[in-house]
């Protein structure tokens, strides 16, 4: 998860995040405050409570007929245990779609393996990488 810190700094000064939060709390005001929907875990059958810590962060975009889902920080409970894997094939079992929002660089390396690209979307300071599965025609 890559979010600029000129896009934290701006936030506090406006008054949209609060000084005392944690990172993960910061991530879901920003994504509220850009009109997207936050999803807990435990909310939907494809982010259970059994893989995913209470601290992860994933959103359903305004503006994508609620049909595209933001990845912004997919915390697991236990790392290499295949979690993201279920939840990939999770969302996309729900008819939904998959976005990787500035992910880390092993998350990164493992999307470009299986054929992701990225744009970069928005303007500075927050902008951002967005990563979306090829289409297929």
């Amino acid at each position: 998860m890559a979010v600029r810190a000129e896009a934290i700094a701006d936030a506090l000064a406006k008054g949209i995040l609060q000084p005392d939060q944690p990172m993960w709390q910061h991530l879901r005001e920003l994504e509220m405050h850009h009109g997207n929907f936050i999803i807990l875990p435990g909310q939907c059958e494809w982010f259970p409570t059994k893989d995913w810590d209470d601290s992860a962060v994933l959103s359903i975009a305004n503006g994508h007929n609620g049909k595209e889902v933001r990845i912004i920080a997919p915390i697991p409970k236990r790392g290499s245990h295949g979690s993201l894997k279920r939840l990939m094939g999770g969302i996309k079992e729900a008819g939904l779609v998959a976005t990787f929002i500035s992910p880390t660089k092993r998350v990164r390396q493992m999307l470009k393996a299986k054929g992701w690209r990225f744009v970069r979307a928005g303007l500075f300071p927050y902008d951002e990488e967005v990563w979306r599965e090829p289409y297929k025609l």
